[in-house]
């Protein structure tokens, strides 16, 4: 007989509550990145046009210039398959905005062992929800937005030319090169060769990752990505002024269990590209130099929640930095970028890419859906999870009154045998858990948006 699947007693979020934000998300801020989408492609075939006219590409040398950029070789196959993944896309915004009744997943007809698998464990999970909760509005909010990005996925896998596409790399490099003062600032501050461990760089490093986490391109739809760097946080003065903004802080308790370790691995589950990531390689830079641990950076198969990373953002990342040490004469950074490189190719640096990351699973699923992955992060000294997502995942999405224990509120994650983990995170989704009672309410006359605008932050340890 199957075990009874856990589920929180906490309601789930649902874009049905209204006023919430899961709502304003399907309702708004969904359909605004699948408009962006669809003008990205718009764009795109427009470029290919002054291409392929000489007059009006010397007309237009920067239309050209972006479109010679361009990894996708042009023919009439990938106009053609151009046109389809913008009307899918633009019938996935319509029925979303119309909260249509949700469509199984379609294996492309040429799929792999793994797609075909994949589809169906998407299947599985939406035969998972009641009949009456299959729309856009009325599933659970974290399966609706992981939900949308596999139909992206899926509409680029039913193409030959586009199937490895990144619909979302070029936001993801244009906010990269707006954060460059931003990283060149960090990097000063933050990487230095290290003699030893010291408890206050530790500190500093920690809420760099943890305020690293506001640069996400999924929530700030509308970002000015050429300003992106007056709104990070980068400096040591900056963080003095934010540390009253870490609404749950078990620093001490983290700086601790770091202090404590000497070999084995640490794990970070990465989140967003870019600033975030920067900011996450120099903590990762500072364990590497004070250990002799290895540090396994798990990030994710395919592009997810516009921002999060991949292998090509990781290997963006670390390559734009060399060529910005080396324009800036920024040493601390050039000599970085060389032992991140020397430290990935010495097996210092793992890279993993788990399935279980895109799927629609909460983290309390995990024994059962992901037994390999959980084994993993059993054997780690010390877990990470970076962001917003990750945290929604570990608490199962659910509405849980603020002061609840946070051990009650990851459910059988907390007895699963997991390593002792912590939550980086900024709140950008209305669910929160370990507050201390009438917490809330105080947050609530500072701010009334504190749990979903990012301008609050927590660093919360489970061990």
């Amino acid at each position: 007989m199957t075990a009874p699947r856990p589920v929180p007693s906490a309601p789930l979020l649902r874009g049905s509550v209204v006023p919430s934000f899961a709502y304003t998300t399907i309702k708004d801020r969904l359909p605004v990145i699948l408009a962006k989408v669809i003008d990205h492609f718009v764009r795109r075939q427009h470029r290919e046009h002054i291409k392929g006219s000489s007059a009006a590409a010397t007309e237009d040398a920067a239309a050209t210039a972006a479109a010679a950029a361009e990894d996708t070789a042009w023919d009439d196959r990938s106009a053609s398959e151009l046109r389809r993944i913008r009307d899918d896309i633009a019938a996935l915004k319509y029925a979303m905005a119309r909260d249509r009744p949700l469509e199984p997943l379609v294996a492309a007809a040429d799929a792999s062992a793994d797609e075909a698998t994949d589809v169906a464990l998407w299947n599985a999970a939406l035969d998972e929800l009641d009949a009456a909760e299959r729309s856009w509005f009325k599933a659970p909010w974290l399966f609706i937005e992981c939900f949308m990005y596999r139909l992206l996925r899926q509409s680029l896998l039913a193409t030959t030319t586009w199937r490895d596409y990144d619909l979302f790399e070029s936001e993801k490099q244009a906010s990269l090169f707006g954060s460059a003062e931003s990283i060149l600032r960090m990097a000063s501050a933050a990487l230095g060769v290290r003699a030893a461990a010291d408890r206050d760089a530790a500190a500093e490093l920690i809420q760099f990752s943890l305020w690293g986490n506001q640069s996400d391109l999924s929530l700030f739809v509308n970002a000015k990505h050429d300003e992106a760097h007056k709104h990070q946080i980068s400096g040591k003065d900056q963080l003095a002024s934010s540390s009253s903004s870490i609404i749950v802080n078990d620093m001490d308790a983290v700086l601790d269990k770091l202090a404590a370790i000497r070999t084995g691995t640490v794990v970070i589950v990465l989140d967003n590209a870019g600033f975030e990531l920067f900011g996450d390689l120099c903590l990762a830079d500072y364990i590497t130099q004070t250990t002799e641990c290895t540090v396994v950076f798990e990030g994710k198969l395919f592009p997810w929640f516009v921002s999060d990373t991949t292998a090509r953002d990781f290997d963006f990342v670390v390559d734009e930095c060399a060529l910005l040490a080396d324009k800036r004469e920024h040493d601390n950074l050039r000599e970085a970028v060389a032992r991140w490189r020397a430290w990935v190719a010495s097996g210092r640096w793992v890279l993993r890419f788990d399935p279980f990351w895109t799927t629609p699973f909460p983290f309390w699923r995990m024994p059962e859906r992901a037994p390999a992955l959980l084994k993993q992060l059993s054997d780690a000294q010390l877990v990470m999870f970076k962001g917003d997502l990750n945290y929604r995942k570990m608490v199962h999405d659910a509405a849980w009154p603020p002061h609840t224990p946070f051990a009650e509120a990851i459910g059988p994650i907390a007895s699963s045998g997991i390593a002792p983990f912590v939550m980086l995170r900024t709140c950008k989704s209305d669910t929160v858990a370990g507050l201390r009672p009438g917490q809330a309410a105080e947050l609530d006359a500072i701010d009334k948006d504190w749990m979903v605008n990012g301008k609050f932050g927590i660093i919360q340890l489970h061990q």
